[in-house]
């Protein structure tokens, strides 16, 4: 294994880690802790915020850990490549 090999297998076993910590956080969450989510633009500008009350936050729950699953795994089989 070269050095960039190397490297690039260390970035991808942090990024796994760190996906792996956030489907286990939204796992055992059940509801937000706060009062709002605030709104960014596509640039990251706050454009305002919606109470956490109008956001299913199961159907958000299942949707985030659905999208982190797709790229953890598209991750682990880049690592099984190298």
């Amino acid at each position: 294994m070269n050095k960039e090999n190397l490297k690039r297998g260390q970035e991808l076993s942090s990024s796994i880690e760190r996906l792996e910590n956030q489907i286990k956080s939204l796992e055992s969450a059940s509801k937000f802790s706060d009062q709002a989510i605030s709104l960014c633009d596509m640039v990251g500008r706050h454009v305002g915020s919606v109470a956490s009350c109008w956001i299913d936050f199961d159907v958000l729950k299942c949707l985030a850990i659905s999208k982190i699953t797709k790229k953890l795994n598209e991750y682990k089989q880049e690592f099984e490549k190298l």
